[in-house]
């Protein structure tokens, strides 16, 4: 029996998208924002023929405490059979710190997912080449970077309104 012949006759199952958009906070949550990002990441896909698995609306810091709303997602996917496409507006509102790329890059390699941030026109899969995760990792260092500069800033503010 040639296994190759059952190889060529087994259908793929095209593959499908679990959609994410996040805001960081309650206040971010009663604009505008979360609902763009949605409406970009589902015209994409409509456009793209790419049939929606799950949708991931979330409210939660990408760089203070647990994000257990991502961490649901991702244990989402790792349950489905097939690849899974994370469809995200930008890779800032997916990840600002190396600690969730851990999880997301060894779910690449495994060939389990593949990450298209629209606003960077950049996917990454199993067979990204290194400058394009170097794109990836380099957005998240300055991403992570951003965040603790803003952070020393509300520290030094914070500093010069009690020494007045």
């Amino acid at each position: 029996m040639s296994y190759s012949y059952l190889k060529k006759n087994v259908k793929s199952q095209p593959m499908q998208a679990v959609l994410f958009a996040r805001v960081s906070s309650k206040r971010q949550e009663r604009g505008d924002s979360i609902d763009a990002q949605m409406k970009s990441v589902k015209d994409y896909c409509i456009q793209n023929n790419i049939p929606i698995l799950a949708e991931y609306s979330i409210t939660e810091s990408s760089s203070k405490g647990e994000r257990k709303k991502f961490y649901e997602m991702i244990k989402f996917i790792k349950k489905q059979q097939g690849k899974i496409l994370i469809v995200a507006n930008t890779i800032d509102r997916v990840q600002r710190r190396f600690k969730e790329y851990i999880y997301l890059d060894e779910l690449r390699r495994d060939n389990k997912i593949e990450l298209y941030f629209i606003c960077e026109h950049l996917t990454i899969n199993s067979k990204s080449n290194s400058y394009e995760i170097g794109t990836w990792t380099q957005s998240i260092m300055w991403t992570q970077q951003y965040v603790l500069q803003s952070s020393d800033n509300i520290k030094r503010a914070n500093d010069e309104s009690r020494n007045k």
